[in-house]
């Protein structure tokens, strides 16, 4: 039977295609007929979309699925079927996937002279886009709705509602990518059958998980036995840390591609509607703050709110907070130390990942905090940029290992993956931490001997500024010693605040608790720029006196300090076979 297919002459896939929708004409009554290119690379050579006729009396979903013989026979092809009342609805919703693949520049076959079904001049692009953004916008936060008690899962090793939850997560996120690349949701349960669906439309999530991987697939078999396990109570094998950490890496990364298409989808449709290409800006999935398990509700009512200053006032990837204390005592979580917590004014210590570091933002930033919290809050901030995270070696690499944890985690950008080597377990350099220990204790000394020399009437202020520049040097050696953490802010008063959280010797050296001792704080603080600007004898001299001693006392103490933890983790080391070899 002869039909009126308008496919080009001179198109490079000319008799492919009429091959195909001459026999899909021969089995399903059909309005029109389209074939246009996939979104991005070739999985094949393009998609066929066919228009069921309004007298066909089969439901469209039907006959999708009855027509699995005539696909096969095709697999250059992908195929969709719709009726267009589906169309006319999916449109009102804001699905791209019908401006994308079904205009009249796509059209192959229709049935009459009306062409296709989709009539660009009718359609509102302004108002079709900002439909799409919101329509995925909702549906993609339910990803991250889901996982906000994935933390709460891990942290008491529930690993397999852990896994159940990362399958929900994934399954979401391939149902919001099946509405715009296929025109459909597709609510499939199984996330192999998902990911399948897909493979005939992207490409990349094809190989989300790669069948090609054998540790791979096994995850997504985990994965799907922990759904079995949670819905239909079925006995399955223990899950590992391991998968846990291998899915959660797949969680991440799938968000990542689904939000990268979905903006390709976007500019491909203003494309095709003759509109201007900007970026389209897609709400993040979870604006929320994760509550921390182990921290009082008053405690993590004040996180969200400094979280939340911090997110708007810095483009920030990721925050952590791996300790906090109040005015008196330190409590603290991980590999840091833990002590009673009393209601009073809170000090948290974050390290916050962001897309580019400024000038003096750690400043910024601990200042905006406390006059926005009215001084209930404070912060030291471990501010470092996201991208260089995967350069980080040694005793830095340690640091972050041991504090860059779900459980320290308390705001993520929902496209930012983790830059961190979390498959493999760092160790300390204890060479390399005697040494730099050493160096720093030497240059405390070299500067209380020169402070020594001059401690005298009419130099105090230079005595001052010595007395800054040993501190920040004992600091900088005791935080590596303890924590295997190195700096890139250098101030004292920040230094001190990094010591205050896994040792009390800064605060019964140098208490803040009376005004006076707060003005000598606040002395000892003085930068060595200030020596510009002030009279050589501006410190008082009795005041010079006492942080003197208090500064050879921290000397003597913090050196006696960092260089037992060194020894104590040596004898873990000798001791240790495993850590051995």
């Amino acid at each position: 039977m002869y039909h009126n297919i308008l496919i080009h002459k001179n198109h490079p896939h000319q008799l492919q295609i009429e091959k195909a929708v001459e026999s899909l004409l021969v089995f399903i009554e059909t309005d029109s007929i389209y074939f246009s290119e996939h979104l991005e690379d070739s999985i094949n050579i393009g998609i066929i979309t066919v228009i069921i006729s309004k007298n066909n009396p089969h439901y469209w979903d039907d006959i999708y699925g009855y027509s699995w013989k005539i696909f096969e026979t095709f697999p250059e092809f992908s195929f969709r079927v719709f009726n267009a009342e589906w169309v006319q609805e999916g449109l009102s919703e804001g699905n791209t996937f019908f401006v994308m693949h079904c205009s009249e520049n796509e059209l192959v076959y229709s049935a009459d002279d009306s062409g296709s079904t989709v009539l660009f001049k009718k359609i509102k692009g302004k108002k079709l886009i900002e439909n799409t953004i919101e329509t995925f916008s909702r549906d993609f936060k339910r990803s991250g709705i889901i996982g906000r008690d994935l933390h709460y899962h891990l942290r008491y090793k529930n690993y397999s509602m852990a896994a159940y939850t990362m399958h929900q997560q994934l399954r979401f996120l391939f149902i919001d990518a099946s509405w715009f690349l296929t025109g459909e949701w597709i609510a499939e349960h199984s996330l192999e059958e998902q990911q399948k669906h897909l493979s005939k439309f992207s490409s990349s999530l094809s190989k989300a998980f790669d069948p090609d991987k054998e540790e791979e697939w096994i995850v997504l078999g985990q994965l799907e036995n922990a759904r079995g396990a949670i819905q239909c109570n079925a006995e399955i094998e223990p899950i590992s840390k391991e998968t846990l950490e291998i899915a959660s890496a797949k969680v991440k990364w799938v968000e990542n591609e689904v939000g990268r298409l979905f903006q390709k989808s976007i500019v491909r449709c203003k494309e095709k509607l003759g509109m201007s290409i900007e970026r389209a800006g897609i709400e993040e999935p979870v604006i929320d703050i994760i509550a921390k398990p182990d921290f009082p509700d008053s405690v993590n009512n004040l996180l969200t709110e400094v979280s939340l200053i911090i997110k708007e006032n810095s483009r920030t990837d990721a925050i952590y907070c791996f300790g906090y204390r109040n005015s008196v005592k330190s409590n603290s979580t991980g590999i840091f130390i833990e002590t009673e917590n009393q209601k009073k004014h809170n000090h948290f210590y974050l390290i916050v990942l962001t897309e580019k570091r400024k000038k003096k933002a750690v400043n910024k930033l601990s200042e905006l905090i406390r006059d926005k919290t009215g001084g209930r809050a404070t912060v030291t901030l471990l501010l470092h940029k996201t991208s260089l995270l995967k350069e980080i070696e040694g005793n830095q690499h340690y640091f972050f290992y041991q504090t860059i944890k779900p459980e320290s985690l308390v705001y993520q950008k929902r496209d930012v993956q983790s830059y961190i080597n979390l498959e493999v377990n760092p160790q300390r350099n204890l060479i390399n931490s005697r040494i730099y220990f050493g160096y720093r204790e030497n240059s405390a000394l070299s500067f209380l001997e020169a402070h020594a020399a001059i401690e005298k009437k009419g130099t105090t202020m230079v005595s001052a500024v010595l007395l800054n520049l040993a501190v920040e040097h004992i600091c900088l050696g005791l935080i590596n010693s303890i924590l295997g953490y190195y700096p890139n802010h250098y101030s004292v008063d920040y230094l001190i605040s990094i010591c205050d959280n896994f040792t009390t010797l800064a605060l019964e050296i140098f208490p803040r608790n009376t005004k006076h001792e707060k003005e000598l704080f606040e002395i000892l603080c003085y930068r060595p720029s200030l020596v510009r600007y002030n009279e050589i004898d501006a410190v008082y001299y009795p005041d010079a006196q006492i942080l003197s001693k208090r500064c050879r006392e921290f000397q003597l103490r913090a050196s006696e300090l960092g260089r037992k933890e060194i020894e104590h983790l040596e004898k873990i080391v000798n001791s240790n076979p495993i850590v051995n070899e």
